[in-house]
């Protein structure tokens, strides 16, 4: 078996774009449900990261790695499981950037939607949807 590495760029590509669409829905959320609803910026973080949890799920799911598998439980709490992990990188770095270095939490949530993507991607790839490897020739 051997990496297949055009396939990693062209998955990494599409979990960009799908990470482009949750990361905004994530920073509009944030933006809506604190600075509309007056709701605190930490629950909002934490609201808005959980529905775009959920969307990228979907996306990463079906458009990304299209997994068309019925393990969808399994690999939602895999999913899961990284998101808890992204979502304790991002609100950790959104208190950071509000409370301690005073740049405001918006940019913290811009700043940490690129950490997350580059910790959340191999993640998802080699432990929540799997990649198939390709048998080289050598090996047959």
């Amino acid at each position: 078996m051997k990496f297949d590495f055009r396939s990693y760029i062209h998955k990494s590509a599409k979990y960009f774009v799908v990470g482009l669409i949750t990361t905004s829905i994530f920073i509009g959320g944030i933006y809506a449900l604190t600075e509309f609803f007056g709701i605190y910026y930490l629950l909002s973080n934490v609201i808005a990261f959980t529905l775009a949890t959920v969307v990228g799920f979907l996306g990463q799911k079906y458009f990304t790695f299209k997994n068309h598998g019925k393990n969808y439980l399994g690999q939602l709490i895999h999913f899961t499981a990284v998101a808890i992990l992204g979502l304790g990188i991002n609100t950790g770095t959104i208190y950071l950037f509000e409370e301690v270095f005073q740049f405001g939490y918006m940019l913290g949530a811009v700043f940490s939607s690129g950490i997350v993507f580059m910790i959340k991607f191999p993640l998802n790839n080699y432990f929540t949807f799997k990649p198939v490897l390709v048998e080289s020739e050598d090996s047959v």
